[in-house]
């Protein structure tokens, strides 16, 4: 799908923005890299979108497992809007309403490119 997207976009940014490497829907952010295990702090609970509580880490946590669950399926993303902006191009996705996706927002969408700085 992101291969399609791109390459619909890609002569069409504008200037300064650069397409991203490797696209992907966020479904929750963990700070920007892997997590290696499901022992979360309240501040990356909190950079997740959740309280920096007891709560906030136990919702971040259980989101990872359900998340580890699902890893190797399948699902279908359907793009409902394209979105370009002066500093990012994003498509707006949705999945399908049977599908349950794990995932700490209800709106999901795939960073298409961003503005780079020179």
């Amino acid at each position: 799908m992101t291969e399609d997207v791109l390459g619909v976009v890609a002569g069409k940014l504008p200037e300064g923005i650069s397409t991203i490497a490797d696209p992907h829907v966020t479904l929750v952010y963990f700070g920007g890299v892997e997590p290696t295990t499901n022992d979360f702090s309240s501040q990356e609970a909190l950079k997740a979108g959740f309280t920096e509580d007891d709560a906030g880490v136990d919702r971040l946590g259980g989101l990872h497992e359900a998340l580890l669950a699902m890893d190797g399926e399948s699902v279908d993303v359907y793009l409902d809007k394209i979105i370009v902006a002066p500093t990012l191009v994003c498509a707006l996705v949705s999945f399908d309403e049977d599908s349950f996706i794990p995932a700490a927002h209800e709106k999901h969408h795939v960073t298409l490119g961003v503005f780079r700085f020179h």
